[in-house]
């Protein structure tokens, strides 16, 4: 027989409106979390191991019925919110009728501009960036100006806002005077814009990447005859991305909905022609067909960055 003190007040107590919560909130669930506490209370006195299990039981029951059991209220409010009124509010956001008639043009107006836009970026953004992690890793003393530059260019663009800095661009470069930039069509306006800014981030991203690799792959790439830009061309870079592949998935996801951003100067994306119309049909129905076009865009690519995360944490592991 294993005799030891009982649970203290304070435990006690928590777990008894942990019980509460899960009768209240999902009975089935609560019962059995009731049931595996009250055995466990019996217990305490006489198998200290089986007590402490049936208090684990019945605090996982009681857990488990009050998710359950919010799941069900948070449904039951969306529901109630769609049905009240007449349905006005369903209707006014999910007129099917509209979306039939509106999302052709809406999804031809994301594949031209907001997925275009943003595949076009990134192709530049991922070589500027590994320039940018370069110059900022390097410890040669010939390049620390340049070291300084970039240093200022991160903060710079990292601390204005995405939005400014397409605004200052986009009204900007057009109006400088500037040969050949300033007669560019505002399309590539943008590319420069969103290049900026995330340029300014995943240059971060690649360097984090560039500092995991041990420096003894360095120093052995050098000692077979390597230069320093082959060792960090051949055997640092490729490690590096393999490394920050599920960041740079990430960073794109959220370039494809900053994409959006656009729409403020006029340009006919998705969300500008979801907004002509709100207008035209006298209905919210047009911004939720863009959502979910820009939902259809980044969940996949979401899960798979989750995937290739677990995949790179698995292979750390393991290692």
């Amino acid at each position: 027989m294993d005799e030891r003190p009982p649970q203290g007040g304070g435990r006690r107590r928590v777990n008894v409106y942990m019980i509460a919560g899960g009768l209240l909130l999902f009975p089935p669930y609560g019962v059995m979390g009731a049931v595996a506490y009250s055995r466990s209370r019996r217990l305490a006195g006489i198998d200290h191991l089986e007590s402490q299990t049936q208090a684990l039981k019945a605090r996982d029951r009681s857990l488990a019925a009050m998710g359950i059991g919010a799941a069900i209220l948070v449904i039951l409010l969306i529901v109630a919110i769609f049905t009240l009124n007449d349905f006005a509010v369903a209707r006014g956001y999910f007129d099917f009728e509209v979306i039939r008639e509106a999302l052709p043009s809406m999804t031809r107006a994301f594949l031209r501009l907001n997925v275009s836009l943003a595949i076009v970026s990134e192709l530049i953004v991922i070589p500027w960036s590994i320039a940018i992690a370069l110059a900022r890793g390097s410890k040669s003393k010939a390049v620390a100006p340049i070291r300084l530059m970039v240093l200022m260019y991160g903060d710079l663009f990292r601390g204005i806002p995405a939005l400014l800095t397409l605004l200052i661009v986009g009204y900007g470069i057009p109006r400088s005077g500037i040969p050949v930039l300033s007669k560019i069509s505002p399309f590539w306006a943008m590319v420069i814009a969103l290049t900026l800014v995330y340029g300014a981030y995943v240059s971060e991203v690649i360097r984090s990447g560039i500092s995991s690799i041990p420096r003894g792959q360095l120093l052995a790439a050098r000692a077979i005859g390597l230069t320093e830009y082959q060792a960090a061309r051949y055997v640092v870079l490729p490690q590096a991305i393999r490394v920050v592949t599920p960041a740079l998935l990430g960073w794109f996801v959220v370039l494809i909905k900053d994409t959006s951003l656009v729409s403020v100067l006029g340009l006919l994306d998705a969300v500008n022609i979801a907004r002509i119309g709100v207008v035209n049909y006298a209905s919210l129905t047009p911004l939720v067909a863009a959502a979910l076009l820009f939902l259809i865009a980044t969940v996949p690519l979401t899960r798979l960055t989750d995937m290739l995360l677990a995949r790179t944490q698995a292979r750390m592991q393991g290692q």
